[in-house]
């Protein structure tokens, strides 16, 4: 749910900022040089765009492999837990 939200939001937000910038851009009295303004705020526009993806993809790159590895891990843990009981049990069958 939290990363639907976060995906709609990286794309709104964006186009958000570059029509509210191209509004008070438009609606300004000041003699500014329009294109700069709009070129840089379209720019910061992708920036936004483009950063909570390379995070996005980042965290669940790496959240990928340490489950992997963390999955890895028990496997092994598991395997000599039962290694330990099945010599544990030929001992006691020995014994007898």
């Amino acid at each position: 749910m939290l990363s639907q939200c976060f995906i709609y939001l990286s794309f709104r937000l964006p186009l958000l900022i570059y029509l509210i910038s191209d509004y008070i851009i438009r609606n300004s009295r000041k003699n500014i040089r329009h294109w700069t303004i709009n070129i840089t705020v379209f720019y910061l526009s992708l920036l936004c765009f483009f950063i909570p993806y390379c995070v996005f993809f980042f965290i669940n790159l790496i959240s990928h492999s340490f489950r992997a590895e963390f999955i890895r891990l028990t496997k092994n843990l598991i395997r000599r837990y039962f290694k330990k009981i099945r010599k544990s049990k030929k001992r006691r069958h020995n014994q007898i």
